[in-house]
C-alpha cells in the first residue's frame, strides 16, 4: 500500500512539473515571435510615469471601448506598472467620433495649462460620460486645478482642432485598415485592450525577451 501511495505521489508532482516546464515553454515561445516593435514617438503627447516600458493608446473620449478601458483596466496598469516605476502611460487624444471635439479640445487645453490634471481630467470625462460643454466644464471643478475660462475657451473655439487634426492622420497612416479606437501598444507591440491580462502578458514577454 506505501509503495502505491508514493507511485501516485511521484506521478503527481512529475505532472505538476510537465504543466510548469510547458507553461514557461509557451511564455519563451511566444516572447520568441514577438513582431519588431513600432516607433511611437511620444513627445509632447500627454504622458505619466518614467519607466523604460511604453505603454501607449490612442483613445477618442467618446468611444465606449476606450471608457472601459480608463475605468476597468488603467486602474491595474497605474499600480502595477506606472506607480512602480516600470512602466510610462501616454495617451494620443483623437477625435472622429461625433461630438468628441470638445472634449478632445477640453483634455488638451488642461494638459497644456495644468498637465499633472490631465489623466484625472479624462478618466473624470470618462467615469460621468460628459458629452457637452457644461458637462465637461462640470468634470473639470471636480478635478480641481484647472482654469474653467480657458478650458470653455478651448471648447468653444476649437483651440486645438489642429493638433487633432495632425494626430488622427498619424493614426491613420500609423495603423492602416486597423485603425480604431481603443488602440494599444505595449513596447511599440499592438497589444489587445479587452482585459488587464492581455496587457500585463505583453509586459512579461518583453522582459522576458530583455
Amino acid at each position: 500500500m506505501g509503495d502505491i501511495m508514493e507511485l501516485r505521489k511521484i506521478v503527481v508532482l512529475a505532472t505538476a512539473a510537465l504543466g510548469l516546464f510547458s507553461l514557461s515553454a509557451a511564455v519563451y515561445y511566444h516572447a520568441a515571435r514577438l513582431p519588431a516593435p513600432i516607433a511611437i514617438d511620444t513627445r509632447g503627447h500627454p504622458s505619466i510615469g518614467e519607466g523604460a516600458i511604453e505603454i501607449v493608446i490612442f483613445e477618442d473620449f467618446r468611444c465606449t471601448g476606450c471608457r472601459i478601458f480608463s475605468e476597468e483596466i488603467f486602474p491595474q496598469i497605474s499600480t502595477l506598472y506606472i506607480e512602480t516605476g516600470l512602466a510610462r502611460f501616454t495617451i494620443i487624444p483623437l477625435a472622429f467620433l461625433d461630438g468628441s471635439r470638445p472634449l478632445a479640445n477640453a483634455a488638451l487645453g488642461v494638459f497644456d495649462l495644468a498637465p499633472d490634471r490631465f489623466h484625472p481630467f479624462v478618466r473624470e470625462l470618462f467615469r460621468t460620460h460628459a458629452t457637452n460643454r457644461r458637462e465637461i466644464l462640470s468634470a473639470a471643478q471636480k478635478v480641481g486645478g484647472i482654469d474653467l475660462y480657458y478650458l470653455a475657451r478651448c471648447i468653444d473655439a476649437h483651440l486645438y482642432d489642429e493638433v487633432l487634426d495632425g494626430n488622427l492622420n498619424w493614426a491613420r497612416q500609423l495603423l492602416g485598415h486597423q485603425f480604431g479606437t481603443p488602440t494599444l501598444f505595449v513596447g511599440g507591440i499592438p497589444t489587445s485592450t479587452a482585459s488587464f491580462e492581455a496587457v500585463a502578458g505583453r509586459i512579461a514577454q518583453i522582459e522576458k525577451r530583455r
